[in-house]
């Protein structure tokens, strides 16, 4: 199994990677694109499993309007991330 822990942020995320003997797959700081997301796929081994977490402060899905947050942002995100990792092989 393949432990994916993401910091996602605005412009940059960082992401790591590693394996249940504790060796690390993968360990970059990538743009937060769907393109960024879909090099993580890429530099893991296809067919093993992911176990993943995504810590994202409040502060980036905030909007220049005080205490109002960016739903569509929200879900933009969401939708990104789950679509890069359901679609692992």
């Amino acid at each position: 199994m393949i432990h994916l822990a993401i910091d996602h942020g605005k412009k940059f995320s960082h992401a790591i990677a590693l394996t249940d003997d504790g060796e690390i797959c993968f360990d970059e700081q990538i743009p937060t694109t769907y393109e960024g997301l879909a090099s993580i796929k890429e530099a893991l081994t296809a067919g093993e499993p992911v176990h993943s977490t995504i810590e994202a402060g409040w502060n980036h899905l905030w909007t220049d309007t005080p205490n109002t947050l960016d739903y569509e942002r929200m879900r933009d995100v969401k939708e990104g991330l789950l679509n890069v990792l359901q679609n692992a092989d």
